[in-house]
């Protein structure tokens, strides 16, 4: 009976014994299952905050090997505890349904312009610049309006050389506005040709070949082209220079004449320095035309050939007054052709280097380089007598006069003005064409000493002084033949 009931109470204690085991690990396993789920949920939640970081997603990445996805697991647990204060806001805002309104600070009002302010800059701007425009369209236009002109210009000569006689085709070749000097042998052929007219033609005035000749080339020398304009002067200049003494002297009186006359095309005078020079538009190249054309006109008035006399020797220089007199006048000639020869060389070489001077300024050269050569020699030859104390000695104050003492005092002091700048520009010129390999001789070696030209002066002065005043009824005849005025090329 113990036996028994003893048996009961020890299956009781295991029945008991078993329960409670059994309540113990089913709450183990409720409470793995609440961990389980926790862990999960926050997995889930950092994926999602990744994947929202990274678009891709885990479905864009590649599948990696066993070892990498150790890794990556590692490294995935590492970021999910980085946003899991976030993540656990985010739940409990979630939960409480609460929206957090989006909120943009405004920008502090800074000093500036208003919008008033800044239209009117901005059309101040478009005002300037449509200014701008305009200008630069109008200089265009004068631009292309200028080489229209030229063309035009071109055009008309070639038309005009196509139908003209073969001696207007030969100027208009000579004097074509081109960088090249006149070709020699062109200037030769004028030369020759004009060698071949009388010396006193039998024919209407125009019908002169002298005038007919200067007519055509007055029309070059007035035309815009700075250029054709120094090549017809040169070829004035060559005319007056290389033809023979009786042709330049027809070519001198023809000169002479038309110098009054008026073109009865323009209605202006022939050579006139006015429209010589107005139509150039630089202003440097219309002194240095115009430095040229009172050279060249001055040589042709009152010299033929290599510096001849242009009128025919008259009487013969019988008393001390007319020899004095007639040397006076002669050195005063050349004297004042060499001055416009200095004033052209400065015009041409001053201002700019050797190496940049325009050929058809170096054609020029050559004759004014040779003509101021002559007319050295002329003023130094022609006033050496008055220096020496043979003509001072021999001749008595009363016979000079006063007026021939005076010519002679005033041709003296000039020569001595301009002799320095006369062996500077020659200098120059001749340096200039020796570096265009151009053959020039220029002796000026031989001319009068100061000291001798100091004592001249100073001895003529005396005889001035002591000189008694001529009487009317012995000078000469104001219509004279040999008397050459000056001012024939009076510039209007």
């Amino acid at each position: 009976m113990e036996r028994r009931v003893g048996r009961r109470r020890s299956g009781t204690v295991v029945a008991w014994f078993a329960v409670v085991v059994w309540l113990c690990a089913a709450t183990s396993r409720v409470a793995l299952a609440k961990g389980t789920s926790s862990s999960s949920s926050k997995k889930t939640a950092g994926v999602q905050r990744n994947s929202a970081m990274h678009p891709r997603g885990a479905e864009g990445k590649r599948k990696k090997s066993s070892s990498s996805s150790k890794s990556g697991a590692k490294k995935r647990k590492k970021k999910a505890s980085v946003y899991e204060a976030e993540d656990e806001e985010e739940a409990v805002g979630r939960q409480r349904g609460a929206m957090e309104p989006y909120y943009r600070p405004r920008r502090k009002r800074t000093a500036g312009p208003s919008v008033w302010q800044r239209g009117m800059v901005m059309a101040q701007k478009a005002a300037a610049q449509a200014l701008t425009t305009g200008k630069q369209a109008a200089e265009r236009a004068k631009v292309l309006g200028a080489e229209a002109a030229v063309k035009a210009q071109e055009a008309s000569r070639l038309a005009k050389a196509y139908y003209s006689s073969e001696y207007e085709k030969f100027l208009l070749t000579a004097t074509w506005p081109s960088d090249q000097r006149i070709p020699p042998h062109l200037t030769k052929r004028l030369v020759e040709s004009v060698a071949r007219f009388p010396a006193r033609p039998h024919a209407l005035p125009d019908d002169d070949p002298y005038r007919v000749t200067l007519r055509k080339l007055w029309k070059k020398m007035v035309e815009k082209d700075w250029r054709t304009s120094l090549k017809a002067l040169t070829l004035v200049h060559a005319l007056s220079r290389s033809t023979p003494v009786r042709n330049s002297r027809a070519l001198s009186r023809v000169l002479k004449n038309m110098l009054g006359d008026v073109d009865p095309k323009t209605g202006r005078k022939y050579f006139n320095r006015r429209d010589l020079v107005a139509l150039k538009r630089d202003d440097r190249k219309a002194r240095l035309v115009d430095a040229y054309n009172g050279l060249v006109l001055r040589r042709a008035l009152l010299f033929a050939a290599k510096f001849d006399d242009v009128a025919k020797p008259g009487a013969v220089c019988d008393t001390p007054r007319r020899a004095v007199a007639e040397a006076a006048k002669r050195a005063g000639n050349a004297l004042l052709v060499l001055d416009h020869a200095s004033l052209f060389v400065e015009a041409a070489l001053a201002d700019a280097k050797i190496a940049e001077t325009h050929l058809v300024v170096v054609g020029c050269l050559e004759l004014v380089v040779a003509d101021i050569n002559d007319a050295f020699a002329l003023a130094t030859r022609t006033l050496a007598p008055l220096c020496g104390p043979d003509t001072l000695n021999a001749t008595a104050p009363a016979d000079l006069g006063e007026t021939a003492a005076a010519d002679a005092l005033r041709a003296l002091e000039k020569y001595k003005l301009l002799l320095p700048k006369i062996l500077k520009t020659t200098k120059l010129a001749l340096k200039t064409l020796r570096f265009f390999d151009l053959k020039a001789h220029a002796d000026l070696k031989s001319y009068l000493a100061e000291p001798k030209l100091a004592d001249a002066i100073a001895a003529w002065s005396a005889v001035l002084d002591a000189a008694p005043r001529d009487d009317p009824a012995d000078e000469d005849d104001p219509d004279d033949e040999d008397d050459d005025d000056d001012d024939d090329d009076d510039d209007d």
